[in-house]
Parts: structure tokens; C-alpha cells; sequence
């Protein structure tokens, strides 16, 4: 390292910038607390909704048969066609919970670290997911007889034993990346700590321990850094988080607003079920499920329109994140479907030719999402 980077008013410039950063990163953590707080009170929710599908299915069996004489239809087929639009209903909120989960996971786990690369070669590297946030290695900056004394102490003591198990054969973890290692060449180790200048002062005669001890290291992400190069992983690491977290914000909004607009039209739905006349409870079923189908593209691109509502070219002049924009065209696609089923029993049975038109509002939203349609009419979609 230059003069100019170890000089003292250089190293108090990082210095300061580590303790910013680490405030910035602490805050991150328990935003995305607040939200896997949130996703538990999410898989709750739908406790409140056991009974719906219980009585909506209940509805539409009881209705079958005098439907299969009506249309001289096999039972299964009105079984399908009634059912598929219930089942879509109630499995959309379902797998967005399962994403959410999903992302707040991959926030709180690296699969992309630095070292997890093959150097030029066709073998497959070691995979070693690690958490968000990695140990803080002590600066090589620092006095180099300070670290050295560090590394004895914390490869020769039995403080080294709060990492590693006193039992041998819970070594086995480690153990086993030490042997995959051992058939690297020096300059192709991706994982464990070098055993380099910095241990030379530790003991030797427990070398399954020091190479265990290193490969700790190196799965919590402590290797050995300067000042200026722990400054560039951490304002990385601020840049992870940022993109992760924001990604993180939006899935929940997506999330609570499906279920609880699902809730609200299970009750809804429930509320018109007598239990006295099935073909009346039938109609209230599909037309409720209708009404589903053609609000929720809405609502679930609701918090996206938010975000972008002060860009006059939200559609096209904006950059959506392709994991986002699969989970609405994926809904929207089951809203299409749903809406198309649902309408044509509707009209069947209500005998009003413009419920045969419920499919166009999800097709338009579907269109719109693929970028099909780019009028300034359609950008509520």
C-alpha cells in the first residue's frame, strides 16, 4: 500500500467511513426485520379464511350435477370449469407469500461471493453461501506484530473453541472443505483463510484445528484486508443491500395487498352464500371470482404505478425488475384465465351479454405488461 493511503488523515477518512457505513447497514437489518416481523403476521392472515374455500367448493359441488344435466356436460369437466378459477384465486396470494419469503432469504444470504469463482478452470467451485453480513477481519494496516498477536491467541487459546466443536467428529463441515481444498493448487483456494505471514507466530501442533480455524474464517468472510479494501467490500455490501432491500419493499406490498383484497372478497363471497338455493349461491360464486379476476391485475401492479405515478413515462421510459414484472405477468395471466371462465358461465347463467367482456380488462393489463399496448389511455395498467 502507497504513503498516501496509510497516512493517518487517510485512515481516519475510512475509518469514519466504516463506522457511516455500518450505522447505514444496521438500519437496512431492521427494516428487513420489520419485514420478516410482517411475513409472519402475512401467514396468519389466511387462518381467518379457513372456511371459504371449504364453502365455495361445497357451493360448486352441490351445483354440479344439476349442471351436468342442464348443459349435458360430464361432471368433471364442470368441475374443472368452475374450480379452476377458485383454485387460481386462492393459490395467486399463496405463492406470493412463498416469494416473499423467498427474497427476504436471499436478502440475509450471499450465493455470489467473491472467492466462489473457478480460476480458469471447467470444474465447478466450492459453493459456500455466506450471510449478508461477513465478519470484520482486524485491518492489516494496523501494527503487523498487533495482528500477529491476535492470530496466536485466537489460533493457540482455547477461545479458538467458540468456533470450533471440542468434539472431533463434529468437525466433519469443516473437515470436509479443508480435503477439497487440500487438492487445490495454493493459487486456486477459494475458501479458507491463507495461511500466510499473519499465522506464523501460531502453533503448529494442532494443524486440524488451525486448518479448520481458517476455513472458519473464510466461510464467515474474513480474509485479510487493508483499510481501503474493507472500505470497497463494505460500500459494495451498502449497494447489495440497497438493490435487495428495495426489491425486498416492493414484494410485501405485493404480497399484503393480494391477500388482504382476497380476504375481503372471500367474506364478500361468503356473505351471499344461504346454503338454500345452489344456483343462486352458484351465481354469487362466479360472479364474485369474476369481479376477483378483473381487480386484481390492478391492484397487484398498484405498488409499482406508485412508485413511478411522478414519471410521466413510467411505461416506457422506465427499467422494471424482471423478477417483479414475472410475478405480475404470471398473475395477470391467471386473472386472464380466470376471468375467461367466469365470464362465460356468468353470461350463461345471468344472461348479460357485457359480462362476456370481463376478459378484456386482464388482457389489456396482460398486453400492457409485455409492452403491446403503449397508449397514454392504458398506463393505469
Amino acid at each position: 500500500m502507497s504513503s498516501k493511503t496509510t497516512a493517518p488523515d487517510n485512515k481516519n477518512a475510512l475509518r469514519a467511513y466504516l463506522q457511516r457505513a455500518e450505522v447505514r447497514l444496521s438500519t437496512m437489518h431492521r427494516i428487513a426485520g420489520a419485514f420478516l416481523g410482517g411475513a409472519g403476521l402475512l401467514l396468519l392472515l389466511p387462518t381467518f379464511l379457513r372456511d371459504a374455500p371449504v364453502q365455495v367448493f361445497g357451493v360448486i359441488n352441490k351445483a354440479v350435477p344439476m349442471l351436468s344435466v342442464q348443459w349435458n356436460l360430464p361432471s368433471l369437466l364442470i368441475v374443472i370449469a368452475l374450480g379452476l378459477p377458485v383454485v387460481i384465486a386462492y393459490t395467486i396470494p399463496v405463492y406470493a407469500l412463498w416469494l416473499l419469503l423467498q427474497d427476504l432469504t436471499l436478502f440475509y444470504f450471499s450465493v455470489n461471493t467473491p472467492k466462489n469463482v473457478a480460476l480458469g478452470k471447467t470444474d465447478k467451485p466450492i459453493f459456500h453461501p455466506r450471510f449478508s453480513l461477513t465478519a470484520i477481519p482486524f485491518s492489516d494496516d494496523e501494527p503487523s506484530d498487533l495482528k500477529k498477536q491476535l492470530r496466536a491467541i485466537q489460533f493457540g487459546s482455547s477461545l479458538k473453541h467458540s468456533v470450533l466443536p471440542h468434539v472431533h467428529k463434529d468437525k466433519h463441515w469443516f473437515k470436509a472443505l479443508i480435503e477439497k481444498e487440500r487438492e487445490e493448487e495454493e493459487e486456486e483456494k477459494q475458501v479458507a483463510l491463507p495461511d500466510d505471514s499473519w499465522l506464523e507466530e501460531c502453533p503448529t501442533d494442532h494443524e486440524d484445528d488451525r486448518s479448520a480455524l481458517c476455513a472458519a474464517f473464510g466461510l464467515a468472510g474474513a480474509y485479510n484486508h487493508d483499510l481501503v479494501t474493507e472500505v470497497a467490500k463494505t460500500e459494495l455490501s451498502l449497494i447489495r443491500h440497497n438493490l435487495n432491500l428495495k426489491r425486498l419493499v416492493l414484494r410485501y406490498m405485493k404480497a399484503l395487498l393480494t391477500l388482504v383484497w382476497t380476504t375481503l372478497l372471500s367474506f364478500m363471497v361468503l356473505a351471499g352464500i344461504n346454503d338454500i338455493m345452489p344456483e343462486k349461491d352458484l351465481i354469487v360464486v362466479v360472479l364474485g371470482f369474476l369481479a376477483w379476476a378483473i381487480i386484481t391485475p390492478w391492484i397487484v401492479r398498484a405498488p409499482t404505478r406508485w412508485v413511478y405515478r411522478g414519471h410521466s413515462q413510467h411505461a416506457a421510459g422506465g427499467i422494471n425488475d424482471r423478477y417483479l414484472a414475472r410475478f405480475e405477468r404470471l398473475v395477470i395471466a391467471g386473472c386472464f384465465l380466470a376471468a375467461l371462465i367466469t365470464s362465460g358461465i356468468a353470461g350463461l347463467f345471468v344472461g348479460w351479454a357485457f359480462i362476456w367482456l370481463g376478459p378484456v380488462g386482464p388482457g389489456l393489463a396482460l398486453a400492457r405488461s409485455f409492452g403491446w399496448l403503449k397508449y397514454d389511455l392504458l398506463r393505469w395498467l
